[in-house]
């Protein structure tokens, strides 16, 4: 097919603390799930809709869809439309057949080398949008997601370096990745840029792509069957695994001067883990999290938010630990779930250098070793509007579902009713670690709750407290 250089650009917005539309002059600005998911979907859809030239996307889950009908409305355009699809997407009758008919459109399908976790698009150098949320509707009615935009004829000019690395990514991984050829379909073509990403002390993408090596495929035959234009060759530092997403985040965390703020889904690196906990007693840098309901556990070794809850009330005899879960779930199970989905860290934001750290990575082993993701590192004063509004998100989820009323109370009204308890309710609060435990204590005496139920917890919707039994449960 006709080769067009690939386009980036990312929108990411700042608004009067939650977030603002974008004006004429304003090339950054953010948008936050559930509040104002549809209105970020919207533009997302919108800009790919009326793409002229090209327009690159990843994907990791897909059920929307209005992203076929913007894809296919693309095409119509005349535009060049590549998308890159998470591996195991590609086992599914239901999305070969989508990918089917939309390449008889236009629309170039590709899979990826390793499990590809980004979810980032570019339209015609004019647009990017890099975040945390998968196409589906729960990623914009029900969880909570973030998004950072980029968007204005200038970007390649104001944000050149940060548009250049995430060309250089979607190319990698495009050119690493398989073809998916439906009838009379034709091989896509490499992608070739000549360009320098560079680097930016202000805006910088740290990708999991780096831990690798993308070399040139010696089997020409493949790449010209199958697309495959290069060949992953991992890195090493001494006989060790670089880890350059994990190291970066560190190297935050270790320069802080006041404050570190999580508002995560996964957060499993004892690295650091251990490293926040180190510069809160050391140091007494303020600590505050907010982690989605998957990370609590009372003796989880593995679930490293609760880890730091734990070590938190032996470093701080007394201290209720900085840390809340976005509580929606006795047992979580993720065809209920109202999931907390962000990954951000936000370092001094009080001060006049913040720092916000943002992206598809979800601070653990898997995001780093075995599949793709980013972070982008967003440094300093020109980026102060931006993570007022992270910081503004962090605080709506601290205080979600409280009320004015007694937190326990509250949450018991979120859990139970006079004849039924909730077992994955559809009004999250938000706890901490004390505040779980006094929850699930009452709601055991009162209401008989068989917590030890594990099977029937996960996959039933409500007890029935005078038949003792579950309802509302999923076909076996």
């Amino acid at each position: 097919m006709k080769l067009i250089p690939l386009l980036l650009v990312f929108l990411i917005a700042s608004c009067s603390h939650l977030d603002r539309a974008p004006s004429s002059t304003e090339t950054i600005y953010s948008k936050f799930s559930p509040r104002t998911g549809k209105e970020a979907f919207d533009i997302i859809y919108d800009r790919i809709s009326n793409a002229k030239k090209y327009v690159y996307v990843t994907i990791y889950s897909w059920s929307e869809v209005s992203l076929d009908n913007a894809l296919a409305a693309a095409c119509t355009n005349g535009a060049e439309v590549k998308v890159a699809i998470h591996s195991d997407l590609f086992k599914t009758a239901a999305t070969k057949k989508r990918m089917e008919e939309l390449e008889s459109k236009c629309v170039e399908f590709k899979k990826t080398a390793k499990k590809s976790h980004v979810k980032f698009t570019i339209v015609d150098d004019i647009f990017l949008v890099n975040t945390s949320a998968n196409f589906s509707s729960k990623a914009h009615s029900t969880y909570n997601e973030s998004f950072v935009f980029f968007e204005g004829k200038e970007l390649d000019i104001k944000y050149s370096s940060i548009l250049s690395q995430f060309k250089k990514e979607f190319s990698n991984i495009w050119n690493s990745s398989s073809d998916y050829l439906s009838k009379d379909d034709k091989v896509s073509d490499k992608i070739i840029f000549d360009f320098d990403e560079g680097k930016d002390l202000e805006v910088n993408m740290i990708s999991s792509t780096e831990n690798f090596e993308f070399l040139e495929n010696p089997k020409i035959e493949q790449a010209q069957k199958d697309g495959i234009y290069s060949v992953l060759k991992r890195k090493y530092n001494k006989k060790i695994k670089t880890e350059v997403v994990k190291e970066a985040v560190l190297n935050e965390i270790n320069k802080a001067k006041k404050s570190i703020y999580l508002n995560v889904n996964h957060f499993v690196h004892k690295d650091l883990a251990d490293a926040i906990l180190k510069r809160a007693k050391d140091d007494g840098i303020e600590v505050k999290i907010v982690a989605d309901n998957q990370e609590y556990s009372p003796k989880s070794t593995k679930l490293l938010v609760s880890y730091m809850a734990r070590e938190w009330l032996k470093l701080f005899p007394g201290q209720n630990p900085p840390i809340r879960f976005k509580y929606y779930s006795f047992l979580p199970n993720i065809r209920f779930s109202q999931m907390n989905h962000n990954k951000t860290i936000i370092i001094d934001h009080e001060t006049k250098n913040p720092v916000l750290i943002t992206g598809s990575y979800n601070f653990s082993d898997t995001a780093e070793n075995t599949q793709f993701d980013n972070l982008v590192f967003y440094h300093g004063k020109s980026f102060i509007e931006l993570t007022k509004t992270f910081v503004d998100d962090f605080y709506y989820l601290w205080d979600y579902g409280r009320g004015d009323e007694s937190v326990l109370l509250t949450a018991e009204k979120s859990f139970a009713a006079e004849d039924a308890v909730y077992v994955h309710t559809k009004k999250p609060i938000s706890l901490d670690w004390f505040e779980i435990q006094a929850l699930q204590k009452h709601i055991q005496k009162k209401y008989g709750f068989p917590f030890n139920q594990y099977k029937n917890m996960r996959d039933c919707s409500v007890y029935i407290v005078s038949k003792k039994k579950f309802a509302g449960c999923l076909p076996k």
